[in-house]
C-alpha cells in the first residue's frame, strides 16, 4: 500500500509538529519515493516547510472562492 506524502498532516503547523515529534525521538523522516523530503538534511526540512506552506496557502485560496 502506498501512502501519499500530503496525508502526513492537515496544516503547516501539524506538519511541523509531526516532524518535531519525529526528530525529538532522534529519528528522521525519509520517504522512499520523495528524496527531496528527507528530514535528516537541512535541504529536506526546508523543502517540506516551503511546500507545506504553499499547500496551506492554496487551500485557503480555494476556500475563499
Amino acid at each position: 500500500m502506498r501512502t501519499r506524502l500530503d496525508r502526513l498532516a492537515r496544516s503547516t503547523r501539524g506538519l511541523l509538529n509531526a516532524l518535531s515529534a519525529i526528530t525529538g525521538k532522534k529519528a528522521g523522516f525519509w520517504p522512499l519515493n520523495d528524496a527531496w523530503a528527507n528530514t535528516t538534511t537541512a535541504h529536506g526540512r526546508l523543502m517540506l516547510t516551503v511546500f507545506g506552506g504553499l499547500a496551506e496557502f492554496e487551500r485557503e485560496l480555494i476556500r475563499a472562492l
